[in-house]
């Protein structure tokens, strides 16, 4: 008997120890996660979080690729379209979206974090069936209608607040509208006053009756405690530091499975994506916004170059910093070797603006040109052989 009881004690031991251990691990391994976001911000590292939205059917209506300063209270959305071009793990050229599974959006992930060379480690996905409750219980959504979103029943143009089923209206309304750059922008505008929301709503979501439906309504690889991070960070966030981008690029009609696909090519084969995403990092991380960005700068560019186009996709590039770009045209001259920057002194502080964005360093003072047709530029770019699409190679 007493071997046996020692037996037994030995057992009891051995399985104490056990649970222990197992306890153990599991803490480090839950606390290890609930920190991961907050350690990362805490280093002062932008937070990536792709935030989508998909319809009924499971197919993907918009993906946003959201990136958070904690440190300047900033966000910026990268808009990333379904039909955007990629090489997926089949090796074929297709879609984007054929990547993605509403119930397995890790492929998706690994596969935009390869165009962008970007880790997306962490996703919110707004599945089409539960957005009328997940507005409702945010108590509606603000949004400016244009006149041409007057499609959506009883509602006003202007600054309005949407319930539930007149944001699904307005979502379905943009998936299927042909212009697809109007689109982009109306959906842009959602995924914007959703995180406003969120921001305005942070004490009612700390209500865990509250918190438990709303995480029954998004799809997530967050946990609770990371969801409740995550939501505190967008509490801090400044609503006017909030900027949204378009992936850039030429649309291509290819064959795809024996059939023809319309894709999206970004510039410079594929280089823009990275290049662009270093560049709203960078803008994201200085702390005086108006020392990127250029609202109320007005902005001539010209083309110094035999590459055709090129004014046009730079023009691109400057509107997405809040520049106004009031007139792109050819130079003088296609063989120009340098870039210049041509300052006409109406607006203190616009050409080094200017210079910032694309590393320019050569500035020369220019009288003030007037123009009866697109009124007068505080700075005149003309771009040479020596510029890249996005920067100056100096």
């Amino acid at each position: 008997m007493k071997s046996i009881r020692n037996v037994n004690s030995g057992l009891f031991l051995v399985a104490l120890i056990f649970l222990v251990t197992v306890l153990t691990v599991g803490i480090i391994l839950v606390v290890g996660r609930i920190n991961n976001i907050r350690a990362l911000t805490e280093r002062q590292e932008t937070l990536p979080i792709m935030v989508t939205i998909d319809d009924g059917d499971h197919q993907l209506v918009s993906a946003q690729l959201m990136l958070i300063n904690v440190n300047t209270r900033s966000v910026a959305m990268l808009d990333l379209p379904p039909y955007l071009a990629a090489v997926l793990n089949n090796d074929d050229l297709d879609r984007v979206d054929r990547s993605y599974n509403d119930t397995n959006i890790e492929d998706y992930l690994s596969e935009v974090s390869k165009l962008v060379n970007l880790p997306i480690n962490w996703y919110l996905r707004l599945p089409g069936k539960n957005i009328e409750q997940l507005v409702d219980l945010l108590g509606g959504i603000r949004m400016f209608i244009l006149g041409e979103s007057g499609v959506i029943q009883s509602v006003p143009s202007g600054e309005v607040v949407l319930d539930g089923r007149k944001i699904l209206n307005y979502i379905d309304y943009n998936h299927n509208n042909d212009d697809s750059d109007i689109a982009v922008d109306n959906l842009q505008q959602f995924f914007e006053r959703f995180i406003i929301s969120l921001k305005e709503r942070r004490q009612d979501l700390s209500n865990p009756n509250v918190m438990r439906y709303f995480v029954r309504l998004i799809d997530t690889n967050l946990n609770r405690q990371e969801i409740a991070t995550l939501l505190d960070i967008l509490a801090t966030l400044e609503s006017e530091r909030f900027s949204a981008w378009k992936t850039q690029g030429n649309l291509r009609s290819v064959r795809v499975n024996d059939q023809r696909e319309l894709l999206l090519f970004p510039y410079f084969s594929g280089k823009w994506l990275e290049d662009t995403l270093l560049q709203i990092q960078a803008s994201l991380q200085n702390d005086d916004l108006d020392t990127v960005l250029g609202s109320s700068i007005n902005l001539s560019i010209l083309n110094g170059t035999e590459l055709s186009g090129l004014a046009r996709r730079t023009k691109l590039l400057f509107e997405q910093y809040g520049f106004e770009v009031n007139r792109i045209g050819d130079a003088e001259s296609n063989e120009i070797a340098k870039t210049i920057i041509y300052d006409h002194g109406t607006n203190a502080g616009a050409a080094q603006k200017v210079a910032q964005i694309i590393q320019a360093t050569l500035i020369e003072e220019q009288l003030p040109i007037d123009s009866e047709t697109s009124g007068s530029p505080d700075v005149t770019l003309i771009l040479g052989n020596d510029f890249d699409g996005l920067y100056v190679r100096n």
